[in-house]
C-alpha cells in the first residue's frame, strides 16, 4: 500500500513540475524564442552539422513519418500550397519571382547532381510498377496521357529557345558522359543502330514523312534482326523505292521497307523496284 502512495507522489511531482515548466515558458516564451535564434544563428555549422547526422540516421523513420503525415494531411498541404502560391503571384514583384525560380533551378539541379544515380534507379523502378498496374487500354489512362502530351506540346512550343539552350549547354557540359553512354548503349544494341542510321540518313533526305508509324519500322528492323540469328546469315532492311535515285526518290516508311538477303539487296541497287515503269 506505501508503494502505491509512493508511486502517486511521484507522479503528482511530475505533473506539478511539468505544470510550472509550461507556465514559465508561456511567461518568457519570447525571450526564449529570441535566445534559440541567436543561438542558432551563432551555431550554424554546428546546427546543421546534427541535423545532418540525425537525417542519415534516421533517414527510413523521417520518411516513413513524412509519408504518413501527408497521406494523413493530403488535403490541407493541397491547400496550403495552392493558397500560398496564389499569395506570391498577387504580392512578389516579377524580380523577385525571376529570383525565386532561379533559386529552386540551383537547388534541383544540385540535388540531381549530388543523387544522381538514385534518381535514375527510382525512376526505373517507378516506370517498372506503371507498366505492372496500369493498363493502358483503360480510357482514364489513355484521356490523362494525352492531356499530359498536349500540355508538354504547348509548353515546348512557349519554352522552346530556351529548351534548346538548355540542351546544348548540357551537351557541351557533359560531351565525355554522353559519348560513353552512346557507345555502351550501341555496344548492347549493335544490330538496332541500323534503325538509328537509317534514320538518319533518311532525315538528311527530308525522306520521313509526317505519318510515318515508327514502331512498325522498329518492328521491322527487330524482324530483321530475328531473322539472321535463325537463318545464321545478313539480311538487310531495303528500301523498295530506294530514297536516292535518278528517276524518283521514295519515303523512309513501313510501306517502303522490305527485308532482304545482302545478296538479293546489293544485286537490286538503286536503279530498279517492283512496278517500275519503262521509258
Amino acid at each position: 500500500m506505501s508503494i502505491d502512495i509512493e508511486e502517486q507522489k511521484k507522479i503528482e511531482r511530475k505533473l506539478r513540475k511539468k505544470e510550472w515548466s509550461r507556465l514559465r515558458y508561456l511567461e518568457k516564451r519570447d525571450a526564449i524564442l529570441k535566445y534559440g535564434r541567436e543561438w542558432r544563428n551563432n551555431h550554424k555549422d554546428q546546427v546543421l552539422s546534427t541535423n545532418k547526422k540525425y537525417r542519415e540516421e534516421n533517414k527510413e523513420n523521417i520518411v516513413s513519418k513524412n509519408k504518413k503525415h501527408y497521406k494523413e494531411n493530403r488535403e490541407q498541404i493541397t491547400a496550403y500550397i495552392k493558397e500560398r502560391q496564389l499569395s506570391l503571384e498577387q504580392t512578389e514583384t516579377e524580380q523577385e519571382r525571376i529570383e525565386r525560380k532561379n533559386w529552386v533551378r540551383q537547388r534541383t539541379k544540385i540535388h540531381r547532381e549530388k543523387n544522381r544515380e538514385q534518381i535514375l534507379q527510382q525512376s526505373r523502378i517507378s516506370r517498372q510498377k506503371r507498366r505492372e498496374n496500369i493498363v493502358e487500354t483503360d480510357p482514364k489512362y489513355i484521356e490523362q496521357k494525352q492531356n499530359e502530351s498536349l500540355y508538354m506540346a504547348q509548353w515546348y512550343i512557349k519554352n522552346k529557345e530556351e529548351c534548346l539552350k538548355q540542351s546544348r549547354e548540357y551537351r557541351e557540359k557533359n560531351k565525355e558522359y554522353i559519348s560513353v553512354q552512346n557507345k555502351q548503349y550501341q555496344k548492347n544494341n549493335p544490330k538496332l543502330g541500323r534503325l538509328t542510321r537509317a534514320e538518319r540518313r533518311a532525315r538528311k533526305k527530308k525522306a520521313i514523312p509526317r505519318w510515318v508509324d515508327k514502331k512498325v519500322i522498329k518492328y521491322i528492323y527487330q524482324m530483321a534482326i530475328f531473322f539472321e540469328n535463325t537463318y545464321k546469315q545478313k539480311y538487310h532492311v531495303d528500301h523498295i523505292v530506294p530514297l536516292v535515285s535518278n528517276n524518283v526518290c521514295g519515303l523512309h516508311c513501313e510501306d517502303n521497307l522490305q527485308i532482304l538477303t545482302v545478296a538479293e539487296n546489293l544485286s537490286k541497287g538503286n536503279r530498279s523496284w517492283p512496278d517500275m515503269w519503262e521509258y
